[in-house]
């Protein structure tokens, strides 16, 4: 421990290190490991924390560097990484969660200290079924990204205020160099049917693109796929009724040959803007940045479940904050090693 932060780890072979003012890491289970790099943090601390860091189970590690960040996994064999400020990471939801991998990394964090950035891999509902090797990645310093169900993935790379979803069995949803997209890829698995049969693949993208909507599988309403692709390329503006939908197997893509022209947009209720998520303005400093930030916690959860039940069946109702204690655990494991 180094500064004025928390750091408890509890289970063999396992650490936590806290680095910095208001920084926190605790680490349970087994080979499990929690790292909390608040260098920047002003707060004189310890708690409430603005760093925020916490892993259980068996083989996992959570990182977390930068301010106002709240990182955390759950099971086995699972990664999350933050690296910037503003940041939720969540790989793994409950302990039967194996093998999800969860990374932000802000290129450079907003100055909007409204946005901030949420990434998921992994069951986020409490009683939701496990989730396994799923794969969510943001590169962009604001955002909602979220994979469960088993082998999905979404990938956002370089674009800002992008709400990207997968759920079902092997899907994908990515975005590249594009800001204010929405995609959702999904199926609906059937476990009476062969393995192969339970296969989505199907892919929604938005390429070098904004303020496009884009829909494959089962979230595009009528089919389920399988190997629904649709895309948006060099295009703005596809999204309402202009939206790229594509729901069984096929290939639908929007260029500048064929994109339509935009007669509606999405309602504010389906849209989900990053700017939403932290509402409660995430500040820099103190006891204000600590209640801000689990608001912003509590306030991902409600976004992804309105991303989810407009958007896909597939993804699960989310309830609960991912920030929810993190003050009175903070202060009673901090008093307990006095």
């Amino acid at each position: 421990m180094l500064g004025n932060g928390t750091a408890n780890a509890r289970g063999l072979l396992t650490g936590a290190v806290a680095i910095g003012n208001t920084s926190f890491a605790d680490a349970r289970g087994f080979l499990t490991f929690a790292i909390a790099n608040g260098r920047g943090n002003t707060a004189p601390g310890p708690v409430p924390p603005q760093t925020d860091v916490r892993s259980a189970g068996a083989l996992s590690l959570a990182y977390g560097g930068g301010t106002d960040i709240l990182v955390r996994t759950n099971g086995n064999l699972n990664l999350a990484v933050a690296q910037g400020d503003r940041h939720i990471v969540q790989a793994g939801g409950t302990p039967s969660d194996i093998g999800n991998v969860a990374i932000g990394l802000g290129v450079g964090s907003s100055t909007d200290p409204n946005e901030l950035a949420a990434v998921a891999a992994g069951v986020i509902t409490p009683n939701g079924p496990p989730s396994f090797f799923n794969l969510a990645v943001n590169l962009g310093d604001t955002g909602n990204i979220q994979a469960q169900g088993f082998g999905n993935s979404v990938l956002n790379i370089f674009g800002n205020r992008n709400a990207l979803a997968a759920s079902g069995m092997f899907n994908n949803a990515t975005n590249f160099f594009g800001d204010d997209n929405v995609l959702i890829a999904s199926n609906v698995p059937d476990p009476t049917a062969n393995i192969l049969r339970q296969i989505g693949g199907n892919v929604a993208f938005s390429m070098l693109g904004s303020n496009n909507e884009v829909r494959s599988g089962a979230a595009a309403g009528g089919g389920n796929g399988p190997l629904a692709i649709a895309g948006a390329i060099a295009v703005d503006g596809q999204e309402g009724a202009s939206a790229v939908r594509n729901n069984n197997f096929g290939i639908e893509l929007r260029t500048p040959f064929n994109a339509q022209t935009p007669v509606s947009v999405l309602a504010a209720g389906n849209k989900v803007a990053p700017k939403t998520l932290a509402a409660g303005s995430v500040k820099n400093t103190g006891s204000q940045s600590s209640r801000s930030l689990t608001k912003a916690g509590k306030q991902f959860s409600s976004s992804l479940t309105s991303l989810s039940t407009k958007f896909s069946g597939t993804v699960k109702k989310v309830t609960g904050g991912l920030a929810g204690g993190a003050k009175a655990d903070a202060a009673s494991t901090s008093h307990s090693e006095k």
